[in-house]
């Protein structure tokens, strides 16, 4: 459940509307735990949660100027991080299941469809390169996090830094991996069309940061 509004809700919105940075921070810091924490029960992904969660206040910032004709914030806010939420899971499951076809076909020696594989591969390498292009903290991050699915707390223990370091270098980590795999949108947009997931790829906008809040 979703807490109630700040006092001062509909002037924070007003002020939004105009641009004011300073009251989206505010509201941020105020709707931020339940968004958060919302996403990571359906998820059940740390990362995951904190892309949902970023997300959905990008949506808030991307789309401000008409904060005045929402009538219930707090269940427009929830209604797009649910939404949001709801594609992640859909696009995480088509894509582990796309993973495990792959899988099969090459532990198998199967033909399978000669397009799929080769839009995975090209995918893969371009994944793969990404992730190397990533200064070390950064690929490190990425790798406890993404690859190995450690708990931020697990991984700053190992790093032996604070998980707030974890958080901010997968947080950067994460924008550099997205904004590399858009440069090759060429052939990734056809691999998210064939995994079914192209309408939520297409909604993961470029990242920006506002007034402090790292937006992925």
């Amino acid at each position: 459940m979703f807490p109630k509004p700040p006092h001062n809700e509909k002037e924070l919105l007003s002020r939004i509307a105009a641009g004011d940075e300073y009251a989206f921070s505010e509201l941020f810091d105020h709707y931020r735990p339940n968004v958060y924490t919302t996403a990571l029960s359906m998820t059940g992904r740390e990362w995951q949660a904190e892309e949902i969660l970023q997300d959905t206040f990008l949506k808030v910032w991307l789309k401000r100027e008409s904060l005045g004709e929402v009538l219930n914030f707090g269940g427009w806010l929830y209604t797009i991080a649910e939404r949001l939420t709801l594609n992640a899971i859909l696009f995480h499951n088509r894509l582990q299941e796309k993973s495990r076809e792959y899988a099969y076909i090459e532990k198998n020696g199967e033909a399978g469809d000669p397009d799929l594989i080769l839009m995975e591969k090209q995918y893969e390498q371009a994944l793969r390169e990404a992730i190397d292009r990533l200064p070390e903290k950064q690929r490190q991050a990425y790798h406890f996090i993404k690859v190995l699915g450690m708990k931020r707390e697990e991984a700053a223990k190992r790093l032996r830094v604070s998980p707030e370091t974890i958080k901010s270098n997968l947080d950067q980590a994460l924008k550099n991996v997205r904004a590399f795999c858009l440069a090759r949108i060429e052939f990734c947009l056809f691999y998210w069309s064939v995994a079914g997931c192209l309408t939520f790829f297409l909604e993961a906008v470029p990242p920006i940061s506002i007034s402090g809040c790292h937006m992925i």
